[in-house]
C-alpha cells in the first residue's frame, strides 16, 4: 500500500461518522460546498494533473524521449525540467521501441553507473498494453502512465463509422484508466501539414481526441534544430509555451526552470511576429490595426503591442491612433495630416466665435453669416490655414492649384474643373461657409469630430484626420 493511500485511510478513520458521503447524481449547491473533495494531484506540478492529457508531436522530433524522461524522473522523485516531481509508481508502456533502444535511452539520460528507477515499470508488447495498464490502476493510488504510442492501441475505423465519436469513444476508453490521483499520458503524432491556427489544430486526427483529453501538450521542433517550443493548456492546466533545448537525446528548460523558458518563448514567438508585422506596414502605403489583425491573423491585443513597439523603434511611423505608414511615407503623410488638423481647430474656433456672438448672426437660406463682412477674419483677403492645407494635399496628389502658379507651377493650366469633386480635397474657398455654427459631423463610425468643409470626401462626411487619411490613401489608386 503507497504512503498516500494509507494516509488517506488514517484520515478516513479519524473523520469518522463526520465523514461526508460519496457526491453521485444531482448535487445541490449545498452540498458540493459542505462536501471534501480531495485537492488535484499533480504528476509533474503545475503541468501534468490527475486525468488523460495528449502530448503531439511530428515523427522524430524528440517526444518519446521527453515523456521517457519525465517518467525517470517521476519515479526516481527527482526533478524534470527545472519543476520538483514527487515520487510516485511509473508504468510506461513503450509500444515502439525494443528492449536494446529502451535501456540505451535510459543509460544516457541517467549516466552511466546509474541505477534505473525501481519504481518505474516498462512494457514493450501492444497485445495488453491496456489490461495492464488497468491492473497498474487497481494496485496504485496515485502514479504516471505513459502509453507510446496512441496509433499502436487505436482500433480500426470502419468505413461506416462516424470519425468524431469513434475517437472520442476511445480517449474516452482510455480516460477511465486516469481515476483520481493517477495521470495517463499518451503519445500522437501532429498532422502532416502546418497548422495556421491553434496549436491544438496540429494534433492528428479529429477533434474527439483533443475533446475528451483533459489537457494537451504539443511540442514543436524542426529538424535538425536544437531549440523546440512546447504548447500546453487544459481544464485544469494554465495555457502557456516553454522554450526547450534538445540535446544528446535529452530534453531540458531553456533557462532556469520553466518560468525563464516560458519568457523565452513568448520573445521568441514575438520575434517572428513582429517580423511578419513589419514586413506587411511596409508593403502598403497605410494600415490600421484592423488590417494586421485580418491578414496576419494574430490577435487585436498582440496586433496593437506589436505595431506599438516598432513604432518605438522607429522602424514604422505612426499617422494616427491606429493608423500606421512605412517610415519612407511618413513625412509626406504627416505634412498634410497636420495642415488638416490645424484647420479643423480653427473651424472649431471659429464656430465658437459665432455661438457667442449669436446676437450678430443672422440666418440667411439656413447658413448662419456675420452681418458685416468686415468683421470676419478671412476678409481682406487673408489666406487661411485651410489654403495652406489645400495647397500641400494638392501637391501630395499632383494636382494644380492658383497658389501653386505663383511659386512652382508657372502658368500651367487649372486642371481641376475635369476632376470629380469627391477627389478635389478641401473645396474651393468661394464654395466654403465662412462659419459653420451647425456643422455635419465625421460619418466615420465611432468618430464624433465635427465634418471638415462641407463637401464629401469618398461620397461622406469626413473630420480633418479621416479627410487626410482618405485623400492619402486615393493616391495608391
Amino acid at each position: 500500500m503507497s504512503v498516500q493511500s494509507r494516509d488517506r485511510r488514517e484520515v478516513n478513520h479519524m473523520l469518522g461518522e463526520h465523514q461526508l458521503p460519496a457526491l453521485s447524481g444531482v448535487v445541490t449547491g449545498t452540498q458540493l460546498q459542505a462536501a471534501s473533495i480531495p485537492p488535484l494531484v499533480w504528476a509533474v506540478s503545475g503541468h501534468l494533473p490527475e486525468g488523460l492529457g495528449i502530448l503531439a508531436a511530428r515523427p522524430k522530433a524528440g517526444k518519446s524521449c521527453l515523456v521517457l524522461g519525465i517518467g525517470l524522473a517521476v519515479a526516481a522523485g527527482k526533478p524534470v525540467l527545472g519543476v520538483e516531481v514527487e515520487q510516485r509508481p511509473v508504468l510506461y508502456l513503450a509500444l515502439e521501441d525494443g528492449w536494446r533502444r529502451l535501456g540505451d535511452r535510459c543509460r544516457n539520460m541517467l549516466g552511466d553507473g546509474e541505477k534505473f528507477p525501481a519504481a518505474i515499470e516498462f512494457m514493450i508488447d501492444a497485445k495488453d498494453a491496456i489490461e495492464q495498464a488497468e491492473a497498474f490502476v487497481a494496485v496504485n493510488d496515485t502514479g504516471l502512465i505513459i502509453l507510446d504510442t496512441l496509433a499502436v492501441v487505436k482500433p480500426e475505423r470502419r468505413a461506416r463509422d462516424d470519425a468524431y465519436a469513434k475517437d472520442y469513444g476511445f480517449i474516452r476508453r482510455l480516460k477511465a484508466l486516469a481515476k483520481p490521483g493517477i495521470t495517463v499520458l499518451v503519445v500522437h503524432h501532429t498532422r502532416k501539414a502546418d497548422s495556421e491556427g491553434s496549436f491544438l489544430d496540429a494534433v492528428s486526427g479529429t477533434h474527439g481526441i483533443a475533446g475528451a483529453a483533459d489537457f494537451v501538450m504539443v511540442l514543436d521542433r524542426k529538424d535538425n534544430e536544437r531549440n523546440g517550443v512546447l504548447h500546453i493548456t487544459g481544464r485544469d492546466v494554465e495555457e502557456a509555451s516553454y522554450s526547450l533545448i534538445f540535446e544528446c537525446g535529452e530534453w531540458s528548460a531553456d533557462g532556469n526552470g520553466l518560468e525563464e523558458a516560458a519568457q523565452r518563448a513568448n520573445e521568441n514567438q514575438l520575434g517572428r511576429t513582429k517580423r511578419l508585422v513589419l514586413q506587411f506596414v511596409n508593403s502598403r502605403p497605410l494600415t490600421r490595426t484592423a488590417h494586421v489583425v485580418e491578414n496576419l491573423d494574430i490577435t487585436p491585443e498582440a496586433a496593437r503591442q506589436t505595431l506599438s513597439r516598432l513604432t518605438q523603434e522607429g522602424r514604422i511611423k505612426r499617422l494616427s491612433h491606429g493608423v500606421y505608414v512605412p517610415v519612407t511615407q511618413s513625412q509626406s503623410y504627416e505634412t498634410a495630416t497636420s495642415g488638416l488638423i490645424t484647420a479643423r481647430d480653427n473651424s472649431l474656433s471659429d464656430c465658437h466665435t459665432v455661438t457667442t456672438q449669436s446676437d450678430r448672426v443672422t440666418k440667411q437660406h439656413g447658413v448662419s453669416q456675420r452681418m458685416s463682412q468686415s468683421e470676419s477674419p478671412r476678409s481682406q483677403g487673408e489666406h487661411t490655414d485651410r489654403d495652406t492645407v489645400t495647397r500641400n494635399l494638392y501637391s501630395l496628389k499632383g494636382w494644380h492649384s492658383p497658389s501653386q502658379s505663383e511659386t512652382t507651377f508657372g502658368d500651367i493650366p487649372d486642371v481641376r474643373q475635369d476632376l470629380p469633386s469627391s477627389r478635389l480635397g478641401p473645396p474651393k474657398a468661394e464654395h466654403r461657409p465662412t462659419e459653420m455654427p451647425n456643422a455635419r459631423h465625421c460619418e466615420i463610425s465611432g468618430c464624433d469630430q465635427r465634418a471638415y468643409g462641407n463637401c464629401c470626401y469618398g461620397d461622406i462626411y469626413r473630420c480633418a484626420e479621416h479627410a487626410g487619411e482618405w485623400l492619402a490613401e486615393q493616391e495608391t489608386l
